[in-house]
């Protein structure tokens, strides 16, 4: 089963290469290159089930379908050394942008570039299962054909997650003194979630065609579902600065005489939660193909889509031109496809 209208693309690597010519009138140009990074939810698992009766024109039953995955991209981004000759000078940086940024990488006098390289991490996961229970009346039972009413509520839970996080380090030589060199171990973490839980009353339509030992079935649902959506959302960030009296240490903490000279350790939090009653509306489409293998047994495949109007998902934390967190409604699109095993009595 596969999702789509989620945050897919989720953030950016930002390539910049720097020149400069000095031959006649100097020149500097820079180009910016961004690749896209996205986490991609397709290609999990999911299963569905139905259970009914029938007798004389009327039916019950119950059925649900639940889907889960987790997806998780990560890389390190390490810039090249400065290219020089008498003429021309050329450095090519590497950094990610994922909250809506993308900050040149810390200074580190232990790398050839002189720039850190870059940690980065995204983690993304998506959940949804829902339940129904229904009754049925027949309209019309043909050889040919049968059309039926379904009239009944559903229950249905959704959950969307994303994680993003880099790290790198700073370190400049004997920046306090011989033998004492700044240290600093900088990272940037985010945290958020969404959670809804609802129910609601369902109708829909079945239609059935056969021909011989093939059956048909097509059914549309629609689910109006009322519930309470909870959001939440933390973005930390540290920036551990240490002296060092080796690049792998000993690492001592910083005096409070060098607190003023910039050596002083730094921690921010910023934090969000939002809940409120929200209205979701579900349709579920599906498509059987079904044949008849002996006995009560049939056989087939299954197409299943599934629509989430209005669906909350986890918040997104931006900065610097936007700062803070955003939260978003979106419909989501849930597909599947797969083999189905029928049983009649």
């Amino acid at each position: 089963m596969d999702v789509k209208g989620s945050e897919e693309h989720v953030g950016d690597i930002v390539h910049r290469k720097l020149t400069i010519n000095a031959t006649g009138s100097p020149q500097i140009s820079e180009t910016v290159t961004k690749t896209p990074l996205e986490v991609n939810p397709e290609g999990r698992n999911a299963f569905q089930v139905r259970l009914q009766y029938r007798r004389k024109g009327w039916g019950a039953g119950a059925g649900g379908w639940r889907y889960k995955t987790d997806r998780v991209t990560a890389g390190r981004l390490v810039s090249t050394p400065p290219l020089a000759t008498a003429t021309t000078f050329t450095q090519e940086v590497n950094s990610v942008a994922l909250w809506g940024e993308a900050p040149l990488p810390a200074p580190n006098d232990l790398e050839a570039s002189t720039f850190s390289p870059v940690d980065f991490r995204v983690a993304a996961g998506w959940g949804a299962w829902a339940v129904n229970f229904f009754g049925l009346r027949t309209l019309t039972d043909t050889a040919e054909a049968r059309v039926d009413v379904i009239f009944g509520g559903t229950f249905a839970h959704l959950r969307s997650s994303q994680n993003q996080a880099t790290s790198e380090r700073y370190f400049e030589f004997n920046a306090f003194g011989p033998a004492l060199h700044a240290n600093s171990f900088l990272s940037q973490n985010s945290a958020a979630v969404a959670e809804f839980g609802g129910a609601g009353p369902m109708a829909g339509v079945e239609t059935e065609l056969r021909w011989r030992r093939l059956r048909l079935q097509l059914q549309a649902t629609e689910s109006f579902l009322v519930g309470n959506a909870d959001r939440q959302g933390v973005f930390t960030e540290a920036d551990n600065f240490t002296l060092a009296q080796g690049p792998s240490g000993p690492f001592l903490p910083c005096p409070p005489l060098l607190i003023d000279a910039g050596c002083a350790s730094l921690q921010g939090r910023n934090e969000f939660s939002a809940s409120g009653r929200t209205f979701v509306s579900v349709t579920d489409l599906q498509l059987r193909t079904l044949v008849e293998v002996g006995g009560p047994l049939s056989a087939g495949v299954n197409v299943f889509a599934s629509l989430w109007g209005n669906a909350p998902l986890s918040p997104a934390f931006t900065f610097p031109h936007i700062f803070g967190w955003r939260a978003s409604d979106r419909t989501l699109r849930f597909f599947g496809l797969g083999f189905v095993v029928a049983a009649h009595f």
